[in-house]
């Protein structure tokens, strides 16, 4: 009977439930099939596979990421399971200190550990990131009654393409945006009662979030928070609600920060709190955009000395120091024009309606445009005015100094919002072709951010003479270095960062110097304290010449103990007598 009334269904038209998933999955891929083809256009294999040398020669953030993931999948495992030794002077210093995505190293170091052999796995987190981000679109799009391949795929390209995506290039930590995604799908999916899907993706969220960045934590926990007081405020018995959906989610935010260290690590701010706010005309204006001069012009630099970091540092709005990249927040010519459409389009009644169904939400978009604005409100070049908090306050906020970063969840709901007006209040017709149109002006607008990024994938990182500094750190299994990372000329730092991945790459030997970006403290008590003793043949000592400590360049490498070579950037010592 069962086979008889398949195959009468079969024959009426309608669809098993295989067939439907197959269907689906198909639809999915095809949408994805454009962002994939662009991945592989911009990046090489050997740079996604891990195995190009360009991860071997690393400055700046990267460096950091890099470096931090060496050591840590290459010490043995401990109850600390987070905890990395003899990388800097820091005492409890983790993996997640040093942005190297825990989630990401904890897989690498399992590996590490039954194959014995070192896998760098950042090229493929950052395509499952781009992928991702376009997948958690697509899949958005869908949930919300936008089933045309077409119109899907657009949608995917336009979140695949997100300006301010892309330049997060040089931050291996800040790609994965589809958690932001994630986590607004499961506030529309709570918000239709679908507890499933909803419990599901802040399971998801709250799971993983943790263990990849602090800012994608509390992006994340801020939209889960805000969907739990949404139903609170409308739901008719909301604790008996809530307790078995959207608490056990909580939960998991809660324990995977604690597990992580964060509430530690909240007040310790390295200051800068105000240096990092989002101008005003930066969703809307970039001279990195594919419509600006400036931005052909210096990618054409970039090309011609060799490196993107030319494109990417180009000459930016920026009043209060750190706007030229933290400031960042350009929607792209595709997003504007979705965005401005679907304004046009849907009536200020409609508008109204939508804000007040959506309070909390709203409340919550609110309050990220003021605080990525605050302290420091700028215009442009133009300084508007500045406000002052107490310093306990500020103390606190500076944990997430780079306060511009929290537009990033604005900035995605405004887009998917775009794609629902659009779709719901045009034809068709009208609206496939506004949403690829949307896609094409994305595509374009972002092409020499594509094209900065495909130059870098292909360069290594060569500040100083790279077979030198491998024979010079090769068996060193301590390293000093005078001044440290954090101390002497910033100018400087690349210099270090370099020559630390170097020695991370081979032997990851104890030191004394390690840049971390969430710490301040003073230079001379943390980081240039004495030497090591006693002292071993595999010990090596690099006194930089730019030191802010002359003395104490002088004195270690006049003491007898030492014997001191002059090299490219000071000195190098060893122990007397080691060869």
């Amino acid at each position: 009977m069962r086979n008889s009334s398949a195959k009468e269904g079969a024959r009426n038209g309608e669809k098993g439930p295989w067939t439907h998933l197959t269907l689906v999955t198909a639809s999915i891929a095809a949408s994805l099939a454009p962002v994939a083809v662009v991945i592989l256009l911009t990046l090489p294999l050997d740079w996604i596979s891990g195995s190009s040398s360009f991860w071997r020669y690393l400055v700046s953030d990267r460096a950091q990421h890099v470096t931090g993931y060496l050591y840590f999948i290459q010490q043995p495992w401990s109850f600390d399971f987070l905890k990395i030794d003899h990388l800097g002077s820091l005492p409890n210093l983790s993996v997640v200190s040093t942005d190297s995505i825990p989630l990401v190293a904890l897989i690498g170091k399992v590996y590490a550990s039954i194959t014995g052999t070192v896998w760098m796995p950042f090229g493929i987190w950052y395509v499952a990131c781009w992928l991702g981000n376009a997948l958690f679109g697509v899949l958005i799009a869908r949930y919300l009654g936008v089933r045309n391949v077409l119109a899907t795929a657009a949608v995917a390209i336009l979140l695949g393409a997100m300006p301010f995506w892309l330049m997060r290039w040089y931050h291996l930590a800040l790609h994965a945006h589809f958690l932001i995604l994630a986590s607004i799908w499961g506030y529309l999916a709570a918000r239709r009662r679908d507890w499933c899907l909803a419990s599901g993706l802040f399971l998801f969220v709250g799971s993983v979030s943790a263990l990849i960045h602090p800012y994608l934590w509390a992006m994340t926990f801020s939209l889960w928070a805000t969907t739990t007081i949404a139903v609170w405020i409308e739901d008719d018995n909301p604790l008996r609600t809530l307790a078995p959906r959207l608490f056990p989610p909580g939960a998991l935010f809660l324990g995977g920060a604690t597990l992580a260290g964060y509430f530690d690590m909240a007040g310790g701010g390295a200051g800068g709190y105000g240096g990092y706010t989002l101008n005003l005309i930066a969703p809307f204006f970039s001279t990195l955009a594919g419509w600006m001069p400036t931005a052909w012009q210096a990618l054409a630099e970039a090309e011609e000395v060799g490196h993107a970091w030319r494109f990417f540092s180009a000459h930016r709005p920026d009043v209060t120091g750190g706007q030229y990249y933290e400031g960042m927040g350009y929607l792209g010519l595709g997003g504007l024009f979705l965005i401005a459409t679907a304004l046009i389009v849907t009536p200020s009644s409609r508008m109204r309606e939508l804000v007040a169904h959506h309070r909390s939400l709203s409340t919550l978009l609110t309050g990220l445009l003021l605080f990525v604005i605050l302290p420091v409100v700028t215009f442009g070049p133009v300084k508007v005015f500045s406000i002052s908090f107490p310093d306990f306050i500020e103390q606190g906020l500076s944990a997430f100094r780079a306060n511009s970063r929290f537009f990033w969840p604005v900035a995605y709901i405004a887009v998917i919002g775009a794609v629902l007006l659009i779709w719901r209040d045009c034809t068709r017709r009208w609206a496939l072709a506004v949403l690829i149109t949307a896609a094409l002006l994305q595509v374009l607008d972002t092409h020499p951010l594509r094209a900065a990024i495909a130059l870098d994938s292909k360069t290594e990182d060569r500040v100083l003479n790279i077979p030198e500094w491998e024979t010079r750190l090769n068996g060193v299994e301590r390293l000093f270095v005078v001044p440290s990372i954090e101390c002497g000329k910033p100018g400087n730092r690349n210099l270090k960062s370099f020559i630390q991945t170097i020695a991370a790459w081979q032997s990851a030997p104890m030191t004394n110097s390690f840049y971390i970006a969430r710490h301040s403290g003073p230079c001379p008590s943390l980081n240039d304290a004495q030497p090591w003793a006693p002292a071993r043949p595999t010990d090596l000592y690099i006194l930089f010449d730019d030191s802010t400590q002359p003395e104490r360049v002088d004195t270690l490498r006049r003491d007898p103990a030492l014997q001191c070579d002059r090299i490219d950037v000071g000195w190098a010592c060893r122990p007397a007598g080691s060869g």
